[in-house]
């Protein structure tokens, strides 16, 4: 089965998780994420991509990356692969370190971003690993303490807030205590559906029919968009962004549409959706 093409940010910014291959542990000790932060501040000289925030557990790392004079798969390729040499020799082993490829979703616009560095940040407190003011490992302290010299560009998001530091801080803050509802990349158990093959399931049940991808944005669709949506819902871990993105609709039509129960796509037939 083809992999399906990444999804291109117009604002050239993502939401980046890079996950240890076989749910391995990649970031064991401090050294080890102190490794990790140093290839990403060396990789990223000369404008080659900014980090906006991050937060390294003990098997994946979340990044919100904007591509500059390099291209988001050049980037995570090249961090990813001086991170393998790293980790091989300390642990003599051999293999490969990372899933094979690393999730990525499109951040296109200043609530989303500001969203899910929040969800970012809140990461280790949702793991019951740490308050995320005491978390050595993530940028919200450098957010807080105005670090100088540290991965995160933390001015460009506090400059979106406000102009005045003092006020965009104290703002940032108070919205990083929120507890968001909003759904992001994260390490849920894998399923068999995911971003790289979800065109092809949609795909697969549409050549029965004459519609299109185009034609479930249409009124008289709604119900083999529900279905898909359903299905979508129950078999994969995409979020709802995810599947209104790829399937061109409102994020609320998504909302929606798992709120009902209904007909579930099956590759061809039907079957008896479950709750969303």
């Amino acid at each position: 089965m083809a992999r399906r093409a990444r999804l291109r940010s117009d604002s050239q910014i993502y939401h980046i998780m890079l996950r240890g291959a076989e749910k391995q542990d990649v970031f064991i000790d401090d050294e080890d994420k102190k490794k990790i932060m140093q290839i990403l501040m060396d990789k990223k000289q000369d404008n080659a991509f900014f980090v906006y925030a991050y937060c390294i557990l003990a098997n994946h790392i979340h990044l919100i990356i904007r591509e500059g004079n390099d291209d988001i798969s050049r980037i995570l390729k090249r961090a990813a692969t001086s991170y393998a040499s790293y980790f091989n020799k300390k642990y003599s082993r051999s293999g490969h370190v990372f899933q094979d490829r690393f999730k990525s979703e499109t951040v296109n616009d200043e609530q989303c971003l500001q969203s899910i560095i929040r969800f970012i940040h809140q990461n280790p407190e949702n793991a019951g690993i740490a308050d995320m003011d005491k978390y050595l490992w993530s940028s919200y302290r450098e957010f807080v303490r105005l670090s100088t010299g540290g991965l995160a560009d933390y001015s460009y998001i506090l400059g979106m807030i406000s102009k005045d530091r003092d006020l965009a801080l104290r703002e940032f803050v108070k919205y990083s205590r929120i507890k968001g509802r909003e759904e992001f990349l994260d390490i849920a158990e894998e399923k068999e559906i995911c971003l790289e093959n979800v065109n092809d399931y949609i795909r697969n049940y549409l050549k029965n029919s004459t519609l299109t991808i185009e034609d479930l944005k249409k009124p008289e669709s709604r119900k083999v968009r529900d279905a898909i949506i359903i299905y979508l819902l129950n078999r994969s871990n995409l979020s709802r962004r995810n599947i209104a993105e790829i399937l061109g609709i409102n994020r609320e039509t998504v909302r929606k549409a798992g709120l009902s129960k209904g007909t579930a796509v099956n590759m061809g037939h039907s079957t008896k959706a479950e709750s969303a």
